[in-house]
């Protein structure tokens, strides 16, 4: 210790050309090491559970066809729907079931989907259709 005796009350040292680190910064360089990082993430991920894609009847695929008919012969008419789909997961298999609501603005036969909002919708995705100014004795 008595080699330093000749330093130990110098002022210290402030440079001139970079600005003293805040407190909080230099707390955090002695912040705990994340050695895996990402861990809780994925331990969340594959506990989240998904759906599988549920077989419609014949009966109801019918059902939900005369509807998109019905929607594509009004389609100027901007009828309320309320569609329940299946929407695949990005990530692992299955999905989930969501209910959306609004106007449908396209339906591309082609393609085979509408657009409803900003969501694209696969008619074999589509669970069930809700027209609110519908006469269900139609079907």
């Amino acid at each position: 210790m008595d080699k330093y005796l000749d330093i130990i009350n110098l002022p210290h040292h402030v440079s001139i050309n970079h600005k003293q680190m805040s407190n909080h910064d230099r707390a955090a360089q002695f912040a705990p090491f994340a050695a895996l990082t990402g861990y809780d993430a994925l331990i969340l991920e594959m506990a989240r559970e998904t759906s599988t894609k549920l077989k419609i009847s014949s009966d109801k695929a019918e059902e939900i066809s005369r509807k998109l008919n019905y929607i594509k012969e009004h389609l100027n008419d901007l009828i309320k729907v309320t569609i329940i789909y299946f929407k695949k997961d990005n990530k692992k298999s299955g999905g989930e079931y969501l209910s959306i609501e609004g106007i449908v603005t396209r339906i591309d036969e082609y393609h085979k989907y509408l657009k409803l909002g900003d969501e694209l919708i696969k008619f074999n995705d589509i669970y069930d259709i809700d027209l609110d100014d519908f006469k269900y004795d139609l079907f």
